[in-house]
């Protein structure tokens, strides 16, 4: 199968016990546990962001940019920390791991953000069924090369019912929709929408 078939497996069964899924506590620790120390400012959103806004308002924005400036540097040189974020980042890209799907998730929600910015751009190319915003959306949706231009077809074919819907995330979740219904595109791009939490 292809590349990315054990992530959508693996995503199909954690989505179904999502509470399961989607820990990202548990994703940073694992990242934070360094050999020199346990890192403060370390691992993934949301929870890197708690951390700094913590520290801010406790220690003041100029202290906490410094101590957090300072233990990136120690971080870069912990043996311990750089291989937690090599296993993270491979997590990122399979099936496995407390990471894999908490970057699944952060994906999801950049093509929202992507989606909504663009929508004038984007609307346009799908009515014409090319153009480089389309090419972006399909490497969101893991769309593989030689799908892209089914990918396209099936936007512009489904044209009138996008645009007429009100949000990013209805827009996303309904061409999850069409890759899932497209027997192609079910197999060489990524179908699921990761519900919020």
């Amino acid at each position: 199968m292809k590349k990315y078939t054990n992530l959508l497996f693996i995503a199909l069964i954690f989505t179904s016990h999502f509470s399961l899924a989607l820990n990202d506590n548990k994703c940073s620790k694992m990242l934070n546990d360094g050999w020199f120390k346990k890192y403060k400012f370390g691992g993934i959103a949301p929870s890197v962001h708690k951390a700094i806004t913590q520290e801010t308002k406790s220690e003041g924005s100029t202290t906490a940019t410094s101590n957090i400036t300072t233990e990136g540097t120690t971080a870069v040189s912990d043996p311990g920390y750089t291989s937690n974020v090599m296993t993270s980042e491979t997590q990122s890209s399979s099936s496995w791991g407390d990471c894999s799907l908490i970057a699944l998730k952060l994906r999801q929600d950049q093509q929202i953000a992507y989606v909504e910015q663009n929508s004038i751009t984007l609307e346009r190319e799908i009515s014409f069924g090319d153009g480089g915003h389309l090419d972006s959306l399909a490497d969101f949706n893991f769309c593989e090369t030689d799908s892209v231009a089914a990918f396209k077809i099936e936007l512009k074919s489904n044209f009138t019912k996008i645009n007429g819907l009100k949000s990013s995330v209805e827009k996303i979740k309904y061409i999850k929709q069409i890759i899932r219904s497209n027997s192609k595109l079910n197999k060489t791009c990524y179908s699921e929408f990761i519900q919020n939490t």
